[in-house]
């Protein structure tokens, strides 16, 4: 332990790090989105699809990102659902360490979801498996806070949308390439 604790990480993989958690993030988001508005369409593929059209990112880098960052995808889609901002403010009581704790709560309300929601086909399965993999949870001690009605944040996630022209995406297939013109 002390030896990684001692290694310096370079700022190369910092970098890709919060790449790959971003791109592992915005994959579950838009799956929330999906979901929220055409819930037969919310699939893994159908997400990940309109993130490369986002991001301009390969659809190899997604699904990597996605392996590498599964035990805390719920984390970072509550970050970027926030706007990747924490912030305090005195004049309501609200802590910096509440809206933690607020991070925490819409983290796990997104866990909950990807755990119960399934597509209605018969082979599928939870969108999140937690028996495949051992995602962040808080301490088992852990409660939120209850939430003060001045409070800026209640632990509620946001309702996300998604504009009708990115939703056609995900009824449309992918251009097929034609291998006939290949030299």
């Amino acid at each position: 332990m002390e030896a990684a604790a001692s290694a310096a990480v370079e700022r190369a993989e910092i970098k890709d790090r919060w790449y790959r958690g971003m791109a592992c993030g915005d994959q579950l988001k838009v799956l929330f989105a999906i979901a929220q508005i055409e819930p037969k369409r919310a699939s893994w593929h159908a997400a990940t699809r309109l993130v490369e059209w986002q991001t301009r990112k390969r659809r190899a880098y997604l699904y990597q990102a996605r392996r590498q960052f599964l035990p805390v995808i719920h984390l970072w889609a509550a970050f970027i659902l926030r706007n990747q901002e924490f912030f305090a403010d005195r004049t309501r009581e609200y802590r910096a360490i509440d809206d933690l704790h607020m991070f925490v709560t819409e983290a796990m309300a997104l866990l909950q979801w990807g755990v119960r929601f399934k597509l209605e086909r018969k082979k599928a399965g939870p969108t999140l498996n937690r028996q495949a993999v051992d995602f962040w949870t808080p301490p088992p001690d852990w409660s939120p806070p209850l939430p003060r009605p001045e409070w800026p944040r209640d632990g509620r996630l946001p309702r996300v949308s998604l504009e009708e022209n990115w939703m056609r995406r995900t009824r449309s297939k992918p251009p097929r390439k034609n291998l006939s013109n290949l030299p």
